[in-house]
């Protein structure tokens, strides 16, 4: 009788030891076969390699590798996002923040020219770069270190009958001196936060590079100016917030002054309360308004 329960207490103990190392080598997407993280080193567009699921990477310093991918529609800009590979970006969002605003992350949007454009982007890659940021943001990363472009490629995976395969590409970069911003990138509007009450804000590096890079890109383009539009939440008086709105685009302007942007390329303007982005009925909507948005028009 002693026997058969020593037996029995070792095979639950073999089954419980089998288990966990089966459950570890299954669920562990991010990790290469020998557990570690796994940190190749090139550079992978998974819209150009068949059934090459999800890869991010930052050259040979972080990487995280998933078996699914997003797919896209033939003509719509609305990714289908199989929720295996949300946590890898929130891997994404995790590395980002602990490298405190010096990486940014541009978002590439591929599209074939056979592909019909109906959304109001000028092409149906950059329509489905934002679909995707908009997902990016909703899961915590920062609006102002995410950049989208597009890229003509008719080489994209139709690896289902009616649907692309990946359809994306990532690319991390290091701010650093001054990191060339594309055109498309730079014509996006910007939006800087600012903490309640406040007419002022810690200028990061990421903010620091983008001046730079539209100071050139105006020094060239004397018919292009800079729209700064102030916003506030609507705690306070409507009155006192317009005020506000207006010396928050105008702490904005001295900074792009700073710069060398000629102050007659710089438009300044307060909206108060009156046009939020998010409701003012919970702390991160009102967080979200107290805002400056900046766009070379």
């Amino acid at each position: 009788m002693r026997i058969q329960t020593i037996l029995l207490i070792l095979a639950l103990f073999l089954w419980f030891i089998f288990g966990s190392w089966w459950y570890l080598n299954s669920s562990c997407n991010s990790c290469n076969t020998s557990g570690k993280l796994n940190t190749a080193a090139s550079v992978v567009s998974p819209a150009s390699i068949s059934g090459e699921g999800l890869y991010l990477n930052d050259s040979s310093l972080w990487s995280s590798r998933w078996t699914d991918n997003l797919r896209f529609k033939k003509s719509a800009e609305t990714p289908s996002i199989p929720t295996s590979i949300l946590p890898a970006y929130d891997s994404l969002n995790a590395y980002l923040s602990r490298n405190n605003n010096q990486k940014i992350l541009t978002l590439v949007g591929n599209y074939g020219a056979q592909e019909v454009n109906n959304t109001s982007y000028k092409n149906l890659g950059i329509a489905r770069a934002e679909q995707v940021k908009k997902i990016l943001i909703e899961r915590g990363l920062d609006r102002n270190l995410i950049f989208t472009e597009s890229k003509l490629n008719d080489d994209l995976v139709n690896r289902f009958a009616d649907s692309i395969w990946g359809g994306l590409d990532y690319r991390i970069n290091t701010l650093g001196g001054n990191l060339e911003l594309s055109e498309e990138v730079l014509l996006q509007p910007r939006i800087v936060y600012f903490e309640t009450g406040k007419n002022s804000l810690r200028i990061t590096p990421e903010l620091s590079n983008y001046f730079n890079q539209a100071q050139a890109y105006l020094a060239t383009h004397s018919d292009k100016s800079l729209a700064v539009t102030g916003h506030t939440d609507n705690v306070g008086d409507p009155v006192k917030n317009q005020v506000l709105s207006k010396s928050r685009a105008d702490f904005v302007k001295s900074e792009l002054i700073k710069k060398k942007i000629s102050a007659t390329q710089i438009i300044t303007d307060g909206q108060g309360d009156k046009q939020p982005l998010l409701s003012n009925d919970t702390p991160e909507g009102r967080s979200q308004n107290r805002r400056v948005e900046i766009k070379i028009n």
